[in-house]
This record gives C-alpha cells, sequence and structure tokens, in this order.
C-alpha cells in the first residue's frame, strides 16, 4: 500500500474515500489530488485529526508535537507545491517548506498511522493519527 492509499483509508471520512483512492488510481488524475488538498478539512475524519492550537502554528512547535508522539526523522510528501511534492525529506525540512505556505499539503510520517496536513488557510493545520489496528 502507497502512502497516499494508506493516507486516505486511515484519516479521510468514508463518505469521500472512494473519490480521494480514484483520484491516485489513475496516473493522470495526480494533479487533481495535489489541487483537491488546498481545502479538505472538512474531508479529515474527526476522530483522528486534531487541529494544530493556534499558538502553536509554527515548523518548531509543530515538529515538538510530533516528535512527542514518535522518533521517525522522515516523511513522504504529497503537496500542491511542486517542489516537494513526491519527495521523502526530512519532517523539519518538510514543515519549514510547508507551514505557512498556503498550499495543500499532507506529511505522511507513519504510513498510515501519523500525518500533518497543512490546507491554504492558516486554521487548517492538523496532526492526523491512528493507533495501529
Amino acid at each position: 500500500m502507497t502512502h497516499e492509499e494508506a493516507l486516505i483509508r486511515a484519516f479521510i471520512v468514508r463518505r469521500r474515500r472512494q473519490r480521494w483512492l480514484g483520484l491516485i488510481g489513475k496516473p493522470a488524475r495526480k494533479g487533481s489530488l495535489r489541487a483537491h488538498l488546498a481545502h479538505c478539512d472538512g474531508e479529515l475524519d474527526p476522530r483522528f485529526a486534531t487541529r494544530v492550537d493556534p499558538r502553536d502554528q509554527n515548523a518548531i512547535s509543530i515538529l515538538q508535537m510530533i516528535l512527542r508522539i514518535c522518533d521517525e526523522s522522515q516523511c513522504y510528501v504529497i503537496s500542491e507545491n511542486s517542489a516537494i511534492d513526491d519527495r521523502i525529506m526530512e519532517i523539519r525540512n518538510a514543515l519549514e517548506a510547508t507551514v505557512g505556505g498556503g498550499m495543500g499539503t499532507f506529511l505522511s510520517i507513519r504510513k498510515g498511522q501519523l500525518a500533518y496536513y497543512e490546507g491554504e488557510d492558516s486554521c487548517e493545520r492538523y496532526i492526523c493519527r491512528r493507533k495501529r489496528q
């Protein structure tokens, strides 16, 4: 299972999941998925997505939150930002390139278990977390 598929199955609400999976199923439609990232906070499963407190909405604070959960150092990036999309990056570097950039981005930190989402608006920042199934 790819990072994209695991992320969708773990963190997107059931009623929208098939649409998202359809976007990754065909390489020609991946651009549609990237564009869809700008505003998907209503499509995140609220059971597993925790909004980042407005006081902690900077790369260092978010990195510290992630490091309290896991000791991973790298993540897979799915982003509207073509400079970082579809890359494995150090989490710190990925956050620095993402936070406040105004482009929809998912950082898949632990496949299907831990991710960071940032939408186009500053209020759309979430830590997405599921326990092992």
